[in-house]
């Protein structure tokens, strides 16, 4: 009897440490893309605001693959154990971290319908809008535009409503400015 609580201590405490390491592991993996992903999503802004609509979609389209590989292997890695943390009343880095991937993904398809929308205001012209010539591609382009600008909206609302789960508290301080920079201008 005396050897059951080491050995249950044993079983149990070595696949914890397993997991406790790769959970770090995750963690700084996380990191580093949703950094490496937020530098594209910037980069896109930039470059978006500048009228380099070729670099902008660029950039959002990296972002976005950076986002949703990250995002399955957080899945992966994290759906036994938000399902069991999933109630938990107070902080919960794992939640907050896939709701700021989530926010993130929304923001590069936001981004990147931004960039199709930009390129259809940019290649209008107004003194073929008002020729006396067949007007329908422009009609057919203006329904695009809306259900364009429709998407944009709908993403938007989408980061916002994902960027409002995430708690400040499980941000790492050197991205919390950013994080709270964010925060404020999604609810603006």
């Amino acid at each position: 009897f005396i050897f059951i609580i080491p050995a249950f201590f044993f079983i149990f405490s070595v696949p914890s440490f397993f997991f406790v390491e790769r959970a770090f592991v995750m963690r700084e993996h996380v990191i580093k893309q949703g950094s490496d992903a937020a530098a594209d999503l910037e980069r896109g802004a930039w470059a978006l605001a500048e009228g380099d609509y070729a670099e902008a979609e660029k950039n959002f389209n990296y972002a976005y693959l950076k986002l949703s590989k990250t995002q399955r292997e957080f899945n992966a890695f994290g759906a036994g154990i938000m399902s069991l943390m999933s109630e938990i009343p107070f902080s919960n880095p794992i939640r907050s971290g896939d709701n700021m991937l989530e926010a993130a993904l929304h923001l590069s398809l936001s981004g990147q319908a931004m960039v199709q929308l930009q390129k259809g205001f940019s290649s209008f012209s107004s003194a073929n809008f008002f020729s006396k010539q067949d007007n329908s591609d422009k009609v057919i382009n203006l329904s695009a535009t809306a259900n364009t600008i429709l998407d944009v909206a709908a993403e938007m609302a989408q980061a916002r409503d994902a960027l409002s789960r995430v708690s400040a508290v499980d941000i790492p301080a050197s991205f919390l400015p950013k994080f709270n920079f964010l925060k404020d201008a999604m609810n603006k």
